[in-house]
């Protein structure tokens, strides 16, 4: 899933959650890609891998 996150006039990612941290949790959720569905037509497997 993208994701997408707010950036200031400089470049820099915004802190919009307020926590004084700029990470995952400051970003927003984008449209899902076809990605999957494509590696799926052409005969792949999907192996998911989570990181935290």
């Amino acid at each position: 899933m993208p994701v997408k996150g707010s950036f200031d006039a400089a470049g820099k990612m915004l802190d919009v959650n307020g926590d004084g941290a700029v990470n995952y949790m400051d970003t927003t959720s984008q449209p899902a890609t076809t990605l999957i569905a494509d590696a799926h037509k052409a005969g792949l497997m999907i192996h998911p891998i989570f990181l935290s």
